[in-house]
């Protein structure tokens, strides 16, 4: 071998690839710093520098279903899926979250048959793994049958199988329960509706409820005793449903619950996890709207505002904010409070 090619090889791999993986990795830790635009970059220089590594473009497309652009992510999926068909279910279940109508159904049943094959040769922790992977995708087709349906009694028997067998596959999974939850509202059956939501929360709600009631007690901890609390909390975050589920359990419970105790805790937890989300500040308002307190819901509005402010497209949201401080406004007049809520600066 010449010089110059042993120069181009670096532990077996062409130097080419050496490179790729470099910037692999530095976008990994541009994500960990939540430096996106940085990541994005990276991550396309890289499968630019070698389109074959699939690695690099399962994980390109991957965070482009995430942060976008979407055209770009449908199109390095698709790569992915043309260079790799029968490995790797995650890319088709983005595309399911990604494509239109019958793609994105053919595609997450796709998915589903990669992810079963793969399953069927695990055994042990990875197994237990696989069926919860497996019982989320079967989630994700329910939803998105209901989602596309144009008459629900042609899809619901086959969304209500599919729901059933998530549960037998995983019974930890407070999933299915939710969607069959949202499958009983389409139905209106609203009091079935909420008993199944209820049934599905008693798999995470009480660890949220003990998270919050801990941090409130080590609130004025010293500082060890306070980054002991929040590593434990941070433990908890990490075992509960996904930010997205917990703020589709808090839309349902505004929907169907007399109550709002328990929604306003759900929300009050997102905004302690992320607070830069205006659609969460929007309904935590909404809730304390319906809960009565009144200047509580101005000032959870006007904290949204302010969010909304700084995006763009957000045209519909916004009538749905002003709808709501009018809303407030009446009931704060009604209740003798000459408080109007303000509009957020620009």
């Amino acid at each position: 071998m010449a010089v110059a090619e042993m120069m181009d090889v670096v532990n077996g791999q062409p130097q080419q690839n050496q490179q790729a993986l470099a910037l692999y990795n530095e976008a990994q830790q541009a994500m960990t710093q939540d430096d996106f635009d940085t990541a994005r970059r990276k991550l396309k220089e890289a499968h630019q520098m070698d389109p074959q590594d699939m690695l690099i473009l399962d994980a390109y497309g991957a965070f482009l279903a995430e942060a976008g652009p979407q055209q770009e992510s449908i199109a390095a999926l698709q790569l992915a899926v043309q260079q790799q068909p029968d490995q790797g279910f995650e890319k088709y279940m983005y595309l399911g979250q990604l494509l239109d109508a019958e793609d994105a159904i053919s595609s997450i049943r796709k998915g589903m048959d990669v992810l079963q094959q793969q399953i069927a040769t695990l055994d042990g922790d990875d197994k237990e793994e696989g069926n919860e992977q497996l019982a989320g995708a079967l989630c994700a087709l329910a939803e998105r049958l209901l989602g596309n349906a144009d008459q629900l009694d042609t899809v619901a028997p086959e969304c209500e199988q599919l729901l059933n067998r998530a549960q037998h596959i995983f019974p930890d999974s407070p999933e299915p329960l939710q969607v069959l939850a949202s499958l009983r509202v389409e139905q209106q059956q609203p009091e079935e509706a909420l008993q199944h939501l209820r049934t599905s929360m008693q798999k995470w709600f009480p660890s949220l409820q003990s998270m919050m009631a801990d941090s409130d007690a080590h609130s004025q901890d010293s500082n060890e005793e306070e980054d002991a609390t929040e590593e434990a909390d941070d433990e908890v975050t990490a075992a509960l449903p996904s930010f997205e589920f917990r703020f589709e359990t808090a839309k349902l419970l505004i929907e169907l619950d007399e109550t709002t105790e328990a929604a306003v805790q759900i929300l009050d937890s997102l905004i302690e996890e992320d607070d830069s989300v205006p659609n969460v500040w929007y309904m935590l308002a909404m809730c304390l709207l319906g809960g009565g307190q009144t200047e509580a819901a101005a000032e959870a509005l006007q904290h949204g505002q302010k969010l909304l402010r700084k995006q763009s497209d957000t045209d519909d949201l916004a009538q749905d904010f002003r709808d709501l401080r009018v809303a407030i406004d009446e009931a704060a007049q009604e209740r003798g409070q000459d408080k109007k809520v303000m509009p957020a600066a620009s």
